[in-house]
C-alpha cells in the first residue's frame, strides 16, 4: 500500500458521516442549460460546501448562477444552473456537510426556451 493511498484513506474515514455528496448525471438532445435543484428536509441547516455543473467533454466546469448559498435552512429549497454545450452530457454536483442524508435534489436539462427535456434524481 503506497503512503498517498494511506493518507487519503485516512483522511476520507475520518470525515464519513460528517460530509456527504449528492450527483446525477443527464444529457438530451437540443440541451441549453442544466438546473440543479436541492432540497433539505432535514430539522437542521446544511452547508453546501461545493457545488459544480461539470461537462462530460472535460474543460472547466460551467459558471454557475442562483441561490444555493449556505446554510440552506431547513425545509428550504436552492437552485443553480448553467448555459451548457448542446454536446455531451454533464453532471450536477453538491458536497454537503454536516452527513446530506437529509437532503434530495434532482437535476433538469432544459432547451433554451426553458422547456424539460429530461429529469434526473440526484443521488
Amino acid at each position: 500500500v503506497n503512503e498517498n493511498f494511506t493518507t487519503i484513506y485516512n483522511a476520507v474515514t475520518a470525515l464519513q458521516g460528517q460530509i456527504d455528496t449528492l450527483a446525477g448525471v443527464g444529457w438530451s438532445p437540443g440541451q441549453r442549460q442544466v438546473t440543479c435543484y436541492l432540497f433539505n428536509t432535514g430539522p437542521g441547516n446544511v452547508n453546501i460546501t461545493s457545488k459544480a455543473i461539470i461537462p462530460e467533454l472535460g474543460g472547466s466546469t460551467y459558471q454557475l448562477s442562483g441561490s444555493c448559498d449556505t446554510p440552506l435552512a431547513a425545509g428550504r429549497i436552492c437552485s443553480f444552473s448553467a448555459s451548457v454545450s448542446e454536446a455531451g452530457a454533464n453532471a450536477c454536483y453538491a458536497v454537503l456537510s454536516p452527513s446530506g442524508v437529509n437532503v434530495r435534489g434532482e437535476m433538469e436539462v432544459r432547451d433554451s426556451s426553458q422547456r424539460i427535456l429530461n429529469s434526473i434524481v440526484l443521488r
